[in-house]
């Protein structure tokens, strides 16, 4: 799958993807870009596979609208 920008994201060719996950007591978070904090996760893999879920379902319910 393919992830692209949204047409009103600012273009930049660094990414801040350890930005996205965090550790609170233990447990780990993710960070979407509307700044909301999913979680928690109990390895930081289970994470990332988290965030990739979120990045299809986006993709998914941006391909009905």
């Amino acid at each position: 799958m393919e992830i692209s920008k949204r047409s009103n994201d600012k273009q930049s060719n660094k990414h801040h993807r350890s930005d996205r996950f965090f550790a609170v007591e233990g447990k780990w978070y993710y960070r979407t870009r509307e700044k909301i904090h999913l979680g928690p996760y109990e390895a930081l893999e289970e994470a990332e596979d988290g965030l990739i879920a979120y990045l299809r379902y986006l993709h998914v319910a941006e391909r009905r609208e």
